[in-house]
C-alpha cells in the first residue's frame, strides 16, 4: 500500500485460500473435501522502517494486534514485530461423498478448484480487494490400485495428455539404457524447486539456456502488499532480465514487481518457454512421479509407465540419486505439450537421452 511512506503507517491484510478436491476412484464413486487457510498481517513503518505481524485467527482480536503494532512503532524505528503465533488457522469442511453409477472413462483422476480473496487497508483509508478462483485437472490412472497422477490441465485446455511417443517398460538390469521423457509434473519437483529456492535466495534467475523464464502474471490481481501483478520476465537464454522487487526491498514503490508474500518475497508462477519443442523419435521410459526421500535430499524415489496411461499399463518405482537441476536441463531437450506442475510451475515435457549422465539406480521395483 502506498500510504506506509509515512512517518508512521499502518495497513492490515487479510487473505484467505480455499481448496476444493474432486476425486474419482477406481470404480467411479467419488468425493469431495474442501480446505481453507486464513491469515491475518499487521504492518507498520516508522521513518521508512518496516515491522511485520503474521498472526493466526482468533489468537488476539486484530484491535489488539492493531495498538500493540502502533504503540510499538511510536517507541521507536520498528526492526520486527512478533506479534502472533506464526501459523495460519485452517478449517477443513466435512467430507461430501457422491456415489457416480457410470465409472469416469475420460481419465480424470480429481479436479482441483483454487479460489483466494484478499482484503488490504491502510491507515489513508485506501483499499484493495480481490477475489480469485482456478481449477484444474488432474489426469491420470489407477495402477496396482493407487493413483498416478500424470498431468496437470487447465479446464480449458485442449490436446494430448502425453507426448507422441512410443513408451518402453522399464529395464530392471539396465534401466539407463534407454532415454527418458519426464513429465512437466516431475519436471516441477527436480527443476521447479530449485528454481523457486534460487529466486528466493538471489531474486534472480540465470537458468537455463534455450529457454524463456517467466511469471505470466496470472493469478490474484495484486501481490499480498497491494501491487498489481503482471508479466515478469527472469531470465532469457540464461541471462538474467529482471530482479524480484518487494515493499520490503526497496524505497520506491514504482520498482515493486508484483511479488510480496505474507511474509516476504513470494513465486507466484514459474512458466518455462523454450525456444524449439523437439518431436519424441525415440522409444522412451515415461517418468510422471518423483518424491524426494527427505527435504534436502538428492536422493529421490521416481515412478514410471511402462505404456501412455490411457492403455493398460504398470508401473516401475525405481530408488535413484539425482546429480542436480542445472545438470539436468543442460542433457535434454524440451518435448510435447505446455503443463501444469506441482507448486508454481508450467512447462513441456523434457526428453533425456542419456539418464546416466543424471542419475543413479539403486534400485528397481
Amino acid at each position: 500500500m502506498r500510504s506506509l511512506r509515512g512517518n508512521t503507517d499502518w495497513e492490515i491484510l487479510t487473505f484467505s485460500e480455499t481448496t476444493t478436491l474432486r476425486t474419482v476412484g477406481p470404480d467411479g464413486s467419488s468425493y469431495t473435501e474442501s480446505r481453507t487457510t486464513e491469515n491475518f498481517r499487521v504492518r507498520v513503518v516508522h521513518n521508512g522502517r518496516m515491522g511485520n505481524s503474521f498472526a493466526q485467527r482468533g489468537a488476539r482480536s486484530l484491535a489488539d494486534h492493531l495498538a500493540t503494532a502502533i504503540a510499538a512503532s511510536h517507541s521507536g524505528p520498528v526492526v520486527s514485530l512478533d506479534l502472533g503465533t506464526g501459523y495460519p488457522s485452517e478449517h477443513i469442511d466435512d467430507t461430501e461423498k457422491n456415489i457416480v453409477e457410470v465409472p469416469s472413462t475420460d481419465g480424470v483422476l480429481r479436479s482441483i478448484t483454487e479460489e483466494q480473496s484478499l482484503h488490504l487497508r491502510a491507515a489513508n483509508g485506501s483499499e484493495v480487494r480481490w477475489s480469485a478462483s482456478e481449477k484444474r485437472l488432474v489426469y491420470g490412472a489407477y495402477l496396482e490400485g493407487n493413483p498416478v497422477p500424470i498431468a496437470f490441465l487447465g479446464t480449458s485446455e485442449q490436446g494430448p495428455v502425453t507426448p507422441n511417443a512410443e513408451v518402453c517398460p522399464v529395464s530392471p538390469k539396465a534401466p539407463l539404457n534407454t532415454a527418458w521423457l519426464l513429465s512437466p509434473i516431475v519436471m516441477s519437483e527436480l527443476v521447479g524447486r530449485e528454481m523457486k529456492k534460487h529466486l528466493i535466495r538471489a531474486r534472480q534467475l540465470e537458468w537455463p539456456r534455450g529457454a524463456r523464464v517467466l511469471d505470466d502474471g496470472s493469478g490474484g490481481h495484486t501481490d499480498l502488499e497491494g501491487t498489481p501483478r503482471q508479466s515478469f520476465v527472469w531470465c532469457e537464454d540464461g541471462v538474467p532480465l529482471s530482479r524480484g522487487q518487494t515493499f520490503q526491498d526497496v524505497s520506491v514503490t514504482s520498482h515493486l514487481t508484483g511479488h510480496g508474500g505474507m511474509n516476504g518475497f513470494h513465486v507466484q508462477n514459474l512458466t518455462v518457454l523454450p525456444y524449439q519443442s523437439e518431436d519424441v523419435r525415440d522409444t522412451v521410459v515415461m517418468v510422471v512421479g518423483a518424491r524426494p526421500l527427505s527435504f534436502s535430499s538428492d536422493h529421490l524415489l521416481l515412478t514410471a509407465v511402462d505404456n501412455h496411461p490411457q492403455e493398460p499399463c504398470s508401473v516401475t518405482r525405481m530408488l535413484v540419486r539425482f546429480a542436480g537441476a542445472r545438470e539436468l536441463v543442460s542433457r535434454g531437450v524440451w518435448s510435447g505439450p505446455q503443463q501444469y506442475g506441482n507448486g508454481p510451475w508450467r512447462s513441456p515435457w523434457f526428453l533425456l537421452p542419456e539418464p546416466d549422465r543424471i542419475f543413479r539406480v539403486f534400485d528397481v521395483q
